[in-house]
């Protein structure tokens, strides 16, 4: 019988049985560390996530629920720290994102708000994600001017397609086993492509 030979183009294959050394340094020039400032008013519980935008340092406390925002010495400048439930306010922040083709810092409560920021910090408007059957969604990304791409671990069907000027549900895929005992990972882009793996123990 002929059998087809497998599709290597592309394929990255690795020896498990010989070990390789590699040093930080085949993958960076180099290593500088950043102390970030602290004083009474900026005490770090511990740091969840940090994006780099225009020589400064967003660094999301997700326990405290504070950004706080540093320059590119480590020198505080300001934070977003505004737990309420009124307008500019939240209960919870479960991701953030510096949307690229706004330019706005968005906050998102996993229950279906995404709190709009200008980079400065100063409140814009608080916008829904809701349609029939929404629970809660844990990652947001924003992958053009007018679509945003949610992630959550708990639902059968894991990434959320949502116009969220619209109201408008667009797509929804990547339906999960859940007998398998794990839930995926959060959504993660490396250059201009997005990927999303999950971990599964057999």
């Amino acid at each position: 019988m002929c059998k087809q030979k497998p599709q290597t183009e592309g394929t990255i294959f690795v020896d498990l049985d010989r070990a390789e050394r590699a040093s930080l340094f085949d993958y960076f020039h180099s290593i500088e560390l950043i102390s970030l400032e602290t004083s009474p008013d900026v005490l770090i519980v511990g740091i969840s996530k940090m994006i780099v935008h225009q020589d400064k340092y967003y660094a999301l406390d997700k326990n405290q629920c504070i950004i706080f925002v540093f320059d590119k010495t480590g020198k505080f400048l300001f934070k977003i720290g505004k737990k309420g439930q009124g307008a500019g306010e939240y209960v919870f922040i479960q991701d953030f994102n510096i949307n690229p083709f706004s330019g706005h810092l968005e906050i998102l409560e996993p229950y279906g708000n995404v709190h709009v920021y200008d980079v400065s910090g100063n409140y814009i408007e608080t916008k829904r994600i809701a349609f029939s059957g929404f629970r809660v969604v844990h990652t947001l990304s924003a992958v053009n001017s007018h679509t945003h791409v949610f992630h959550t671990m708990f639902e059968p069907e894991k990434i959320i397609y949502f116009n969220l000027d619209e109201q408008k549900l667009l797509h929804q895929e990547f339906e999960e086993n859940r007998r398998l005992g794990s839930f995926s990972n959060n959504p993660y882009q490396y250059q201009d492509d997005w990927f999303f793996s999950g971990l599964f123990i057999l």
